[in-house]
């Protein structure tokens, strides 16, 4: 089945990087950018499966980026996603007419992993490339397919048992030492971008091992059954 692609705007580079790792870790194909006009554009033109906004958009009203979106023929029957880190009653009402889902870009990094699965199973699949031989059992090609098969669950333990609770820690540490959770002193700020930083560098380990292992299993022609 080929990857599904998700065009994601929020004009925080922070959040598009987290984000960004977190669904390419489900094996999904993610377009980010910060800039609304670019998005739209970019909706057009890159036939996305699923778009996710985030509604506190410093340039444009995230609402109206939403309605935008949605107007548009190519988008009429694709899935929207609002995200923000506080969703006020207003802009849920404003917005609710045009989107599938709303959710909490701090609270519910979990959540947006689980429901965007969800959403993206329940659509059609996009045509996988032609030319590629699926690994058969018996004999050594058996032996391959155990071995795939023992890469494939490393790769899934890598992208949702480690990957997620990480994203939770990076998100957590970055909203405390912005001060949004009370006040923090400069040493307190100082250990949590570090938090931060270490933070990042393990999730660039995790994905250079995911997109190793990925790069393996395209090659080997593997495709996971059920």
């Amino acid at each position: 089945m080929g990857k599904k692609r998700v065009l994601y705007i929020d004009d925080s580079e922070m959040a598009r990087r987290v984000f960004s790792d977190l669904l390419e870790g489900e094996d999904m194909e993610v377009i980010a950018t910060g800039d609304p006009d670019e998005g739209l554009r970019l909706a057009r033109e890159v036939a996305p499966d699923l778009v996710v906004v985030d509604l506190r958009l410093q340039e444009r009203d995230g609402c109206e980026v939403v309605k935008s979106l949605r107007s548009m023929e190519e988008l009429r029957d694709i899935p929207l996603v609002a995200l923000s880190a506080t969703i006020a009653e207003e802009d849920r009402r404003r917005c609710e007419p045009f989107v599938d889902a709303f959710l909490d870009k701090v609270r519910d990094v979990s959540d947006l992993q689980t429901r965007i699965r969800e959403i993206i199973s329940s659509l059609p699949p996009r045509r996988e490339a032609a030319g590629r031989e699926t690994v058969r059992s018996g004999g050594a090609a058996g032996d391959m397919n155990e071995a795939l098969e023992a890469l494939e669950k490393i790769r899934a333990a890598m992208s949702h048992d480690l990957r997620t609770p990480l994203t939770v820690m990076i998100s957590y540490a970055h909203t405390v030492a912005a001060g949004k959770v009370g006040p923090v002193s400069d040493r307190q700020k100082e250990m949590l971008q570090t938090v931060v930083d270490h933070g990042f560098q393990m999730d660039a380990l995790i994905e250079e091992i995911v997109k190793i292992a990925r790069r393996t299993l395209e090659a080997y022609g593997y495709r996971k059954e059920g």
